[in-house]
Order: structure tokens, then sequence, then C-alpha cells
């Protein structure tokens, strides 16, 4: 059995809102984000940078942190770095 797309890239991933004390706050697929009709950048963050795990976006390279450990895991070659 073949599903249907729910939705298809630009269409219907549009959101707009009011939020109390900000203004009007658009999204959607293909545009930038727009608070106050101010542009918002959404580039220049890392994919994950918390204390347990960091990562550039689309990077294949996710490094685990804990108590001054770290194992980084490469996604793209598989290999996993212990010790």
């Amino acid at each position: 059995m073949r599903f249907k797309p729910l939705l298809r890239r630009g269409e219907g991933l549009s959101v707009t809102f009011d939020v109390p004390g900000m203004g009007r706050t658009a999204f959607d697929w293909e545009s930038d984000l727009v608070v106050a009709g101010e542009t918002i950048g959404l580039d220049g963050f890392r994919r994950f940078d918390s204390r347990y795990c960091q990562s550039d976006f689309e990077s294949g390279v996710y490094e685990t942190l804990h108590d001054g450990d770290r194992v980084p895991l490469n996604l793209g070659t598989g290999i996993r770095e212990v010790g």
C-alpha cells in the first residue's frame, strides 16, 4: 500500500501568529523567520550545542559529552572513538 505525502515542499507550511509584546511572527518553508517586521537569521548555529551533545548542521559527526569524557561518532564513516 502506498501513501500519498501529507504535504509537498512549499505547500501548507506557512505559520503566522501574534506574540503578545513582540508583534506578528511569520515563518514558512521557503522564507525567513520574521518577527515584528524584522528578519531573524536562523543560520550560524550548531545543530546540537548542549552539555551532552555537540554537532554542526549536516556534519554527520556527533560528540557525546559527560563528566569530561567525550565520545565522537562519525555517521559518515561509521567510526566511533572511545577513550
